[in-house]
């Protein structure tokens, strides 16, 4: 789990997406980094060993964000702990709903694309059209 965190904060991967330092942003993209890898083992379908690594993956996620959460001094902890896995999860879903079953959006997948990844990636903290939406929403097309 750590590994692929440690590729999102290295110099070459946050320079060419030109990523600011923001939590929600960093989580959204180890979030968007499970959901590929999710995607990878469900083409293992048969295979009962890829399903449970499937689910254990996930649960080792939400895991790490209530372990990363534990230092944070905050009221209602548990509340925020809550919310932040239930967007993490609607995240996941609506690239679910993006690439495996709205039909505008299956046939091309390029199509919204870039205002998926503002959204649920940027969570509009960036300028709709500027080159970081662009060049994450082909990170995450060429990577799925």
């Amino acid at each position: 789990m750590q590994r692929f965190l440690l590729y999102q904060d290295c110099k070459e991967f946050v320079d060419a997406l030109n990523l600011a330092e923001d939590f929600h942003i960093h989580n959204s993209i180890a979030n968007m980094h499970i959901w590929l890898l999710y995607q990878r083992l469900r083409d293992f379908a048969e295979n009962k060993f890829a399903f449970q690594l499937r689910e254990e993956l996930i649960d080792a996620f939400n895991k790490m964000i209530t372990a990363e959460m534990e230092d944070v001094q905050v009221l209602r902890k548990f509340k925020k702990l809550e919310d932040i896995e239930n967007y993490l999860y609607a995240i996941r879903r609506n690239l679910d709903f993006h690439f495996f079953i709205n039909g505008a959006t299956t046939h091309q997948l390029e199509y919204k694309l870039d205002a998926l990844v503002w959204t649920c990636i940027f969570h509009e903290k960036v300028p709709r059209y500027s080159e970081q939406v662009y060049r994450m929403s082909q990170y995450l097309l060429r990577h799925f």
